[in-house]
């Protein structure tokens, strides 16, 4: 039996990632190797700058970016953590801001392009119309891609102190945090009801907001595709051991079909943030995965929206093969039991044939002039080795 595999994991603690660190769930062909990262978002450079990994968990605008820049990620239909955002915008106890008088405001967040403050002000102009250029963005860290730019309203240079220090001093009326959110009564929510719209925001969207995906390596993905799709597999088996009540927001989603409309929904937010120079589509960003995921033999294809069921087949009516039989089958039946009905239709016959004669032409015509370009394209490429 071959070595399996080895890939360069990073993956955050979650109940769903305890299965493949514990060895609870494993494969003969594939073994993930953990780096252990602390806070996880300290792979994500590493990762889209020089593929640092085989396999990371990637912050969803980072991965975006990523691609909409031509960096080497392979994007996978894998979201391993996802949460509520409206709470994390947090502003001093004693000097409480309303939401709808922010406009102007200066709000502190740890980079522009992080997910948590891309969901904020995307909340934020859907339920208080701002606009992200509305605000003053004060930052810190730079974008994981480095082929990104800040929008202009985005200032930097924050020094020594941390988030919750430029609150207690006053010089931002506002600040985002993530998993670090302060415990106390020092910090109140900017949004009061910010749980209540969260629960209105899934029941309206069917997913919690996305924060951190799945991407693998483009060399890896390149030198061995099965081996991504094992790890794909291994994600989705470790989530299936999780229990989770029914009809809750679930942290973890798979599946092409299933994130193709919060793909979408998402890059309309980043383009209204100024995170993307161009529109990308659901198409374009699973493009890669795709592809890989497609090279199994036929019997082995699995469906986009449900990975792991195999694809249903169309009814065999509609099979070419099945009805040119049908129709020869028809044809000498009709000529055996009632040959005068085929001196009737024989105007059919002709027709056809004539339609053929009129579309052999233009067929020759476009493979000619279709063929000729390539012929040349090909002459001068291997002219040019």
């Amino acid at each position: 039996m071959p070595e399996p595999t080895t890939l360069r994991t990073v993956l955050a603690d979650y109940p769903h990632t305890k299965p493949l660190k514990n060895g609870e769930v494993t494969s003969p062909s594939v073994e993930l190797d953990f780096t252990a990262v602390s806070p996880v978002h300290k792979a994500f450079a590493p990762m889209v700058r020089d593929e640092a990994y085989d396999l990371s968990e990637l912050a969803v605008v980072t991965a975006l970016q990523a691609i909409a820049y031509g960096r080497p990620v392979v994007l996978l239909p894998a979201v391993v953590a996802s949460r509520f955002q409206r709470g994390c915008l947090i502003a001093h106890a004693s000097r409480p801001v309303d939401p709808g008088e922010l406009k102007g405001k200066r709000i502190g967040v740890r980079a522009f392009t992080q997910t948590t403050g891309m969901w904020v002000r995307a909340h934020l102009t859907e339920d208080f119309g701002l606009a992200s250029r509305d605000i003053r963005w004060l930052t810190r860290d730079g974008a994981h891609v480095a082929e990104y730019e800040d929008p202009d309203f985005v200032e930097h240079g924050v020094g020594a102190a941390s988030l919750p220090d430029l609150l207690r001093e006053g010089r931002i009326d506002a600040t985002i945090l993530g998993n670090d959110l302060p415990e106390g009564d020092e910090f109140v929510r900017v949004i009061p009801d910010a749980a209540a719209r969260d629960e209105q925001w899934w029941r309206e969207h069917g997913f919690m907001p996305v924060n951190h995906m799945v991407v693998a390596g483009e060399s890896v993905s390149r030198r061995d595709p099965d081996a991504v799709r094992e790890a794909y597999d291994l994600l989705r088996r470790a989530d299936a051991t999780v229990e989770r009540p029914d009809g809750a927001p679930s942290p973890t989603m798979f599946g092409f079909e299933s994130l193709s409309g919060p793909i979408e929904l998402i890059v309309d937010a980043c383009l209204e943030q100024g995170l993307l120079p161009r529109r990308l589509d659901a198409d374009e960003v699973f493009a890669p995965a795709r592809q890989r995921r497609n090279r199994k033999t036929m019997s082995e294809t699995t469906s986009a929206g449900a990975p792991g069921q195999t694809r249903k087949r169309k009814p065999f009516y509609q099979d070419l093969t099945f009805q040119v039989l049908a129709g020869v089958v028809v044809g000498v039946l009709v000529g055996a039991l009632a040959p005068s009905v085929g001196h009737h239709v024989d105007f059919l016959g002709d027709i056809f044939i004539h339609l053929i004669q009129m579309v052999v032409g233009l067929i020759i015509f476009c493979t000619v002039t279709t063929a000729s370009p390539a012929c040349a394209t090909s002459a001068r490429s291997a002219a040019s080795r």
